[in-house]
């Protein structure tokens, strides 16, 4: 099974992915608090992350270049426009 961490700050957007995710098979894993999320992603080690670009304190273009220093995943923008299809289209690809 993958592990899909979510890094999004709106409570309700973060639950319907999440919800999308468990009917796909996908573990996923939300993040609450956004200071440390370099962290979060190295201990946890997520096969898939879904990170909001507007996030309180650092925005996710900030926590992505920190993620891609310590070169452990590959990074690819989504964005969903409101609705699951792009986010659907893009987990089609590790099923």
């Amino acid at each position: 099974m993958y592990k899909v961490m979510i890094v999004e700050d709106d409570v309700k957007i973060r639950t319907m992915i999440g919800v999308f995710l468990k009917k796909w098979n996908f573990e996923s894993m939300i993040v609450e608090t956004f200071d440390q999320v370099d962290k979060l992603v190295l201990l946890e080690k997520p096969n898939i992350l879904l990170m909001d670009i507007n996030l309180p304190s650092f925005d996710g273009f900030y926590w992505c270049e920190r993620i891609r220093k310590q070169q452990y995943t590959v990074l690819d923008r989504l964005k969903s426009h409101g609705h699951f299809l792009s986010i659907s289209l893009f987990l089609n690809h590790f099923l």
